[in-house]
């Protein structure tokens, strides 16, 4: 007998991210999807992100946000796991240079109980935030 589908991560896809950030930003944006790997996999994750910043993900991510620095930078985050989307911006705006990306605006598409972390690491490094909660 097999058994499947206890606890699983939403089916969120990169067009639907992209869907929810466009009323903020209209056209003009640029898409960070990321992905989930099933519950458990995205809670490893998660809980090693805690610990370190420079997961491969995260630095992507901050290669990207780090040229804001200089020019403006319209970018949707999201994916089917909130909080690791969440981790990730966080993570990467520690590798970015803090206090200097006031070119920045960066929608969170999640869960707004996630958004705290990220919200705080953006503004705090001159950014503006904006969470767009998906529902589920």
């Amino acid at each position: 007998m097999l058994l499947h589908g206890c606890a699983s991560t939403p089916s969120v896809t990169p067009q639907q991210i992209s869907e929810k950030a466009a009323p903020v930003f209209g056209e003009n944006f640029k898409l960070f999807y990321v992905p989930s790997r099933g519950v458990v996999m995205d809670a490893q994750f998660i809980a090693i992100s805690k610990t370190t910043s420079k997961t491969a993900m995260a630095i992507r991510l901050a290669s990207i946000i780090s040229k804001s620095a200089d020019s403006k930078l319209n970018i949707a985050v999201g994916g089917p796991n909130s909080a690791k989307s969440a981790v990730v911006i966080e993570n990467a705006i520690e590798l970015s240079a803090k206090g200097t990306l006031t070119h920045l605006h960066l929608v969170f598409v999640g869960n707004p109980q996630d958004s705290i972390g990220p919200e705080n690491s953006v503004v705090s490094s001159g950014g503006k935030f904006t969470t767009v909660p998906y529902a589920l």
